[in-house]
């Protein structure tokens, strides 16, 4: 009778933890990868769920928080920067060319802004703005 027990419970055990693995992988999976992406309203929360989806490698997901953090306070050039490198990263040349442009504005120095619109520039045929922005580069 001991024997059927230990049988019994072992199996129904099994049961539960196959069960419990099932269950989590059908809710937390496909209800994560199914949720639409909105910003916040705040620029803590943007921020925090902007850089927390780069740190995961989900460039779009980043750019989408980052943006809507960079719309409520446009005067941040760190994370103007910031966004610029997950657009540039993320293969979407024509805005992070916008953010190089504002980003040169404020720190006309900023070496990966300055070489992005040089390559801008040659890609584009304009060999004297590049050659312009070159000598901007500093020499160190």
């Amino acid at each position: 009778m001991l024997q059927k027990l230990k049988l019994s419970f072992t199996r129904s055990h099994g049961l539960i933890i196959t069960m419990s693995i099932l269950f989590a992988i059908s809710v937390s999976t496909p209800a994560i990868a199914d949720t639409i992406r909105e910003s916040g309203s705040t620029l803590t929360g943007n921020y925090l769920a902007g850089r927390h989806a780069q740190m995961e490698g989900d460039m779009d997901a980043a750019a989408i928080y980052l943006e809507a953090a960079l719309q409520l306070d446009s005067s941040e050039i760190d994370l103007a920067r910031r966004v610029f490198l997950v657009h540039l990263s993320d293969g979407q040349y024509e805005k992070a060319f916008s953010l190089a442009d504002i980003i040169i504005e404020n720190t006309p120095n900023d070496m990966f802004a300055l070489l992005t619109l040089i390559s801008r520039d040659i890609k584009a045929g304009k060999y004297s703005d590049a050659r312009k922005k070159i000598s901007n580069l500093k020499q160190d």
